[in-house]
C-alpha cells in the first residue's frame, strides 16, 4: 500500500471516531445508563488558588479545599456532602465529581470567578469546570456555615444537571429551576410570585432566557419563578416524567425536542400552563395568609372593627344612661308633691300625703284617705266626751 493511501485510510478513520452532535460520548452513555463517569473531566485548581487553599477534605465524590483556618466549616461542608439524599429525577451517581472551594480571600475568589461574582450572590458553581465556590466568612472561626444547606444543595444540582445531560446548554429558567427545586425552595415565599405575576406584565420565560436580572430583588423574583415552573411540571406528570425529559434532553442534545416528545408542550405553551396554574394555586388569599403585609392588613382591619365597635357600645351606654331616673331627681324638692303609702292606723287603707319639704317645720301635712279627711283621733274623743255631756 502506498504511503498516500495510507494517510488516506488513517485521515478516514480519525473523521469516522470525531462524535457528531446529538451522539452519545462515553460520558454521555454513562450518564444516559446511571454510570460513573472518569473524574478526570473535573478543571484542576489554578495554582494562585492551590497557594492560598493549602489544605483539603475528600467527601464522597467531591474535594474540600480550605485554609486551615477553616477546618471546621471543611468538615461540616464534607459532612453534608457525604450524608445527603441523591439529586432528584437524575441518577444517583452524579455529581460524578466536584471540587468544593472556601476561599477566604477575594484574591482566591476572583481567580476562581474570573472577576464574575454578582454582588448578592452567597455562593456559585462553575458546571463546566466541576467547581463549587462557597465564600467563607471574615473574622469567624467557624465561617459561613449558614451556606451549609439549600445554598450548597443548589449548587451541587447545578453540577449534577449538567454532568447528567452530558454538558448540553439549556434555557436558564429550567438549568437554576432544577437547582432551585431540587435545593427545596421556600414554598413559604410564593405570594411574592403573585404579586410579581400581578404587577409584571414582562415577566416571561424568554425574557429570563435572554438575560437574567442582575439586581437581587428582581433575581430572587427570577429563582422563584424558575422553581416554580420544575414543580408545575413535577406536579402535573410526576417526578419520573421529569427524569425521562432530561434523559432524552441529555441523549439528543436539544431541549426544546426532548420538551415535546416528552411532554408534548413548547416552552411558550409550557409558560402560558404555568402563568395560569400559579395564578389559581397562589391566589390573593394565599398571599394574606403567607406574607407579613397580608397579616398586617388583616391586623389593621380588626383593629379597625374593634375599634367601631368599642365607640358604638359607648355611643349607645351615653344613651342608655340619659333615659335613666336620677338617684336625688330635683322634682322631689318641688312644694306639692304626693306620695303614695300604706297607713299604719287603719289596716288596708292606703294614704296619700302631701309633703311640703319646705313647710315641713310649721305644718304635719294633710292626711287623707278614701272616706275623706279626718282630724286626730284625740280630737274625736274630745267630741264624743262632749255629746255625752
Amino acid at each position: 500500500m502506498s504511503l498516500r493511501a495510507m494517510l488516506a485510510a488513517l485521515l478516514l478513520l480519525s473523521v469516522t471516531s470525531l462524535p457528531v452532535r446529538g451522539q452519545a460520548t462515553p460520558a454521555r452513555r454513562a450518564a444516559s445508563q446511571g454510570q460513573t463517569a472518569p473524574r478526570g473531566q473535573v478543571a484542576p485548581t489554578p495554582p494562585e488558588v492551590s497557594a492560598v487553599l493549602t489544605d483539603s477534605l475528600v467527601a464522597g465524590r467531591a474535594v474540600v479545599r480550605f485554609e486551615s483556618t477553616d477546618s471546621v466549616l471543611a468538615r461540616a461542608v464534607a459532612e453534608r456532602l457525604r450524608t445527603q439524599a441523591p439529586l432528584p429525577a437524575i441518577p444517583d451517581t452524579f455529581p460524578w465529581g466536584a471540587t468544593v472551594y472556601l476561599p477566604r480571600t477575594e484574591g482566591a475568589i476572583d481567580a476562581l470567578l474570573s472577576g464574575r461574582r454578582p454582588e448578592w450572590s452567597a455562593a456559585l458553581a462553575l458546571p463546566a469546570q466541576g467547581w463549587i465556590v462557597l465564600p467563607a466568612g471574615r473574622g469567624e472561626p467557624t465561617g459561613r456555615r449558614d451556606l451549609i444547606g439549600e445554598v450548597l444543595r443548589h449548587e451541587w444540582a447545578h453540577i449534577g444537571l449538567h454532568q447528567a445531560v452530558g454538558g448540553f446548554r439549556g434555557p436558564r429558567w429550567f438549568i437554576e429551576g432544577y437547582a432551585q427545586w431540587a435545593a427545596g425552595w421556600d414554598t413559604e415565599a410564593a405570594w411574592r410570585l403573585r404579586i410579581a405575576l400581578a404587577s409584571n406584565d414582562s415577566l416571561s420565560l424568554e425574557g429570563l432566557t435572554l438575560r437574567w436580572p442582575a439586581g437581587r430583588g428582581d433575581a430572587e423574583v427570577a429563582y422563584l419563578v424558575a422553581a416554580t415552573v420544575v414543580d408545575y411540571l413535577v406536579e402535573v406528570s410526576g417526578e419520573e416524567a421529569l427524569a425521562i425529559f432530561i434523559r432524552r434532553w441529555g441523549e439528543t442534545g436539544r431541549f426544546e425536542g426532548a420538551l415535546r416528545e416528552v411532554y408534548g408542550l413548547s416552552s411558550s405553551r409550557l409558560e402560558q400552563d404555568w402563568a395560569r396554574w400559579a395564578r389559581e394555586r397562589y391566589g390573593w388569599l394565599y398571599v394574606l395568609t403567607r406574607s407579613g403585609a397580608g397579616w398586617g392588613l388583616l391586623a389593621a382591619l380588626f383593629f379597625l372593627m374593634a375599634l367601631a365597635r368599642r365607640r358604638y357600645r359607648k355611643d349607645r351606654m351615653a344613651e342608655l344612661r340619659a333615659r335613666e331616673i336620677p338617684d336625688a331627681p330635683d322634682w322631689w324638692m318641688e312644694t306639692g308633691t304626693s306620695v303614695s303609702m300604706s297607713s299604719g292606723w287603719t289596716p288596708g287603707t292606703t294614704e296619700t300625703v302631701s309633703v311640703y319639704p319646705r313647710e315641713a317645720a310649721a305644718h304635719q301635712g294633710t292626711v287623707e284617705d278614701s272616706r275623706g279627711p279626718h282630724r286626730p283621733a284625740n280630737e274625736d274623743m274630745n267630741d264624743g266626751m262632749e255629746e255625752d255631756r
